[in-house]
């Protein structure tokens, strides 16, 4: 007895709106995933979210991480990484935060600040819950 309303709009080519001191933070960010992922990765397995076979075939599924030229596929798939279904319950929900960003600048922030914050959660250093 309900229903959903979405407005899309599906853009080819698209170019970001991002000021050259965005583009020049963003690139810096991407850079740095790579070794909070490692850290997540291994944070995970230190709190016994999932065993080494489990986060294996979670990273097999997701293939490998894409270059850090194309930044909206490294933070998408960085996303999907701390956010799996089933959840880890290890990070906060940030699906749909991800896909409402405008910019890569955006995405970038978004899943560096997760990442982030789930490696703290899970070191005890601040509870996320």
């Amino acid at each position: 007895e309900s229903f959903y309303l979405a407005d899309i709009e599906i853009v080819e080519d698209r170019e970001e709106s991002m000021s050259e001191e965005q583009r020049k933070e963003v690139e810096r960010l991407s850079k740095t995933i790579p070794d909070s992922v490692k850290e997540w990765v291994q944070s995970v397995l230190k709190a016994e979210a999932t065993n080494a076979e489990g986060m294996k075939s979670r990273m097999a599924d997701l293939g490998a991480m894409p270059d850090e030229d194309d930044m909206t596929e490294r933070a998408l798939w960085t996303a999907a990484l701390i956010n799996p279904l089933p959840s880890l319950g290890v990070c906060l929900e940030i699906r749909p935060a991800m896909l409402s960003c405008g910019s890569d600048f955006d995405r970038v922030v978004l899943v560096c600040q997760a990442l982030q914050s789930s490696i703290d959660h899970l070191s005890g250093k601040q509870r996320l819950f």
